[in-house]
């Protein structure tokens, strides 16, 4: 596992540094991740490739779902 975590650190910061306007603290992006990532109906971990693809797919989700949070209309 903390191989793992340490990699969707990774992941999380190269997402991060592609948004310029979040309010997501990368620790918890990565936990809100992995939790996300037990959700899954179907198997994740397949091979490393395919769970990192899920986890950064996971992490656009999850960037996406807090600028709608903050929207105001």
């Amino acid at each position: 596992m903390p191989l793992v975590y340490a990699e969707l650190e990774k992941v999380a910061a190269n997402q991060l540094r592609k948004e310029s306007c979040h309010r997501i603290e990368p620790t918890a992006f990565v936990h809100e991740t992995f939790v996300k990532m037990t959700r899954v109906q179907h198997p994740w971990h397949e091979n490393r490739a395919h769970s990192f693809a899920i986890a950064s797919r996971l992490m656009r989700q999850i960037v996406v779902d807090h600028a709608c949070a903050s929207l105001t209309y």
